[in-house]
């Protein structure tokens, strides 16, 4: 492996500010696209890279699909995948400029102050800082030093690899669940898609964390969204009215960080859902009451499919709603002279979104599914959040529910949970696993774990399924599913392509200390997804390690041809 030429190439994608819906996530493909011709075997063969629209965008974004043949007719493929976009640098501050130059950065860090493992990792020299490095462009750029690798001894190479780099990975994943139809095709044109080996980063589970880990499936997660109608009044009369703020500060007291939605499943737990996002519909002042609020959670899944967590949200809001009352009669009793708190008699039913559409289609005389199209076409929020909610403020206009009420719909984005669950390419994937653990210690000393679930969300949701989401409830619950969002289920259920995360070693993704660890990633990473890649194949790996470190991961970077024409 050319470790100048991977450690080029990686600067050279950091240097492009792919944040998610940005013009640079845009015109990142074509870079790759450059990147990848400078292979021999692609610039043969240039028809074996596309650049395929993304079907949300309309040709905004693109799917970045090359496909290295073996030197025969062989159908067996192994997909290698990443993405390309990354998040925002907003926590960088007045480092912002430096987010993207990483070796400005470092210089820029040494005069502030850091927390004290980023200033020791810092001054280590064993880590490279910046926007991307990590999350995941280093996992890039190794994908496409391999392509070299195996490229070079493509005379040996039994099979194909399939490299697949994509869009909105860190937004609603609208290139991955784009690139599924891809996929397909891909099958029927009479390949084997194998299995697809990411590389997002691996993540250290608690301070102080020195273990290394794979990942075999993923967590999910659904975004629930609870809509709060309340019965306005004057600020200075607050008894005699309920608060739709106060009703949601109810709701999401008892929602966050509660344990009965918090998975467990083979030994892991996720984490308890929190709030991501609140309003009050509001755009200007007013001495009233706010009509309506809204919040959204995201709810992490191990194994819990969208119906028992509706269930269980059901539960909490009527809870939570029973208390906000309480608190506006107990007060009330409090504050009055008379008699006032006998008043406050709301009983706020709860709904979910399928239960509310059909009590207003009943209002309207129209169909549910008529309805939902009307006032789907009327939205004009762009976010995907906002609209949701607009959708539910909008379909509130037809109920004939008098008085205050919560709807608890779904919004996107939708993560299906995946795990290992027994199938011949799940057993492939663990038995792969279980080699690279052998590998990585007897051939780089280091200990490996094997995790069930990969800790954050990633594209790999949408490459099997494990277990049967309910279509019909997410549709019916999801306002926007079928116009502006969708989640390929059938196609995803055909595919069901096993996978297995290798990723380079580092800290803090999304954080301004965000940062790749350069000794283990250049030395242990590569030759781990290559030996994933050769025991799928079936190809003959020998003990001697193919990828020697033979120069210290400094000098790599100091001799760096593209960094030393800037």
């Amino acid at each position: 492996m050319n470790q100048q030429r991977l450690i080029t190439n990686l600067l050279r994608l950091v240097e492009v500010p792919s944040i998610s819906g940005s013009r640079a996530e845009q015109e990142i493909p074509f870079l790759l696209r450059d990147l990848l011709l400078e292979i021999d075997y692609f610039r043969e063969h240039p028809e074996q890279i596309s650049l395929l629209p993304v079907a949300e965008d309309g040709g905004a974004r693109w799917l970045v699909c090359a496909c290295l043949e073996g030197n025969g007719n062989y159908s067996d493929t192994v997909v290698l995948l990443s993405h390309y976009d990354v998040v925002d640098i907003c926590g960088y501050g007045q480092l912002a400029k430096y987010a993207f130059r990483p070796l400005d950065l470092a210089r820029q860090l040494r005069q502030v102050s850091l927390p004290p493992s980023a200033a020791s990792d810092l001054a280590s020299g064993d880590y490279l800082f910046g926007r991307g490095v990590l999350d995941m462009k280093f996992g890039i750029a190794l994908h496409i030093e391999l392509l070299h690798h195996l490229a070079a001894r493509r005379s040996t190479l039994p099979g194909n690899i399939l490299f697949l780099s994509l869009p909105d990975e860190e937004g609603d994943s609208a290139g991955m669940r784009s690139a599924v139809g891809e996929l397909l095709k891909y099958n029927s044109s009479g390949k084997n898609l194998l299995a697809a080996i990411n590389s997002e980063p691996q993540f250290p589970r608690y301070p102080g964390d020195e273990n290394r880990y794979i990942y075999t499936g993923t967590v999910g997660k659904l975004l629930p969204l609870v809509y709060c109608q309340g019965q306005p009044v004057h600020a200075g009369e607050p008894f005699a009215g309920l608060n739709p703020n106060l009703m949601l500060a109810e709701i999401i007291r008892h929602i966050e960080l509660n344990p009965s939605l918090a998975g467990q499943l083979l030994g892991e737990k996720c984490p308890p859902p929190v709030c991501l996002g609140m309003s009050d519909n509001r755009t200007g002042y007013s001495v009233q009451t706010p009509p309506s609020a809204f919040a959204y959670f995201n709810v992490i899944t191990l194994d819990k499919d969208p119906r028992q967590v509706m269930q269980t949200l059901k539960n909490l809001v009527h809870t939570a709603l029973a208390s906000a009352v309480d608190r506006v009669r107990t007060s009330a009793h409090l504050w009055s002279p008379v008699d006032l708190h006998t008043t406050v008699t709301w009983d706020p039913p709860v709904y979910s979104l399928d239960e509310f559409l059909v009590l207003c289609s009943h209002a309207t005389g129209k169909t549910p599914a008529v309805l939902a199209s009307e006032i789907t076409a009327e939205l004009a929020a762009t976010d995907l959040r906002e609209a949701t909610a607009e959708f539910v403020r909008r379909l509130g206009r037809f109920s004939p529910v008098k008085g205050p009420f919560a709807v608890i719909v779904l919004a996107p984005p939708y993560y299906p949970h995946n795990y290992l669950t027994g199938s011949p390419g799940d057993r492939r994937i663990a038995e792969v696993a279980a080699r690279l653990v052998e590998r990585s210690r007897q051939q780089h000393g280091e200990g490996l774990s094997i995790s069930p679930f990969f800790p954050a969300l990633s594209d790999m949701s949408y490459l099997r399924l494990a277990g049967n989401p309910d279509a019909s409830f997410l549709t019916a619950n999801t306002p926007l599913w079928g116009s502006r969002y969708r989640v390929p289920l059938q196609e995803i259920a055909a595919l069901s392509l096993p996978f297995l995360n290798i990723g380079p070693l580092g800290k803090d993704a999304h954080q301004f200390t965000e940062r790749l660890n350069l000794p283990y990633s250049l030395r242990v990473t590569p030759d781990l997804v290559m030996y994933a890649i050769k025991f799928l194949l079936n190809l003959d790996y020998s003990d001697r390690e193919p990828f020697p470190l033979s120069s210290t991961h400094k000098n790599c970077l100091c001799r760096s041809t593209y960094y030393q024409t800037q």
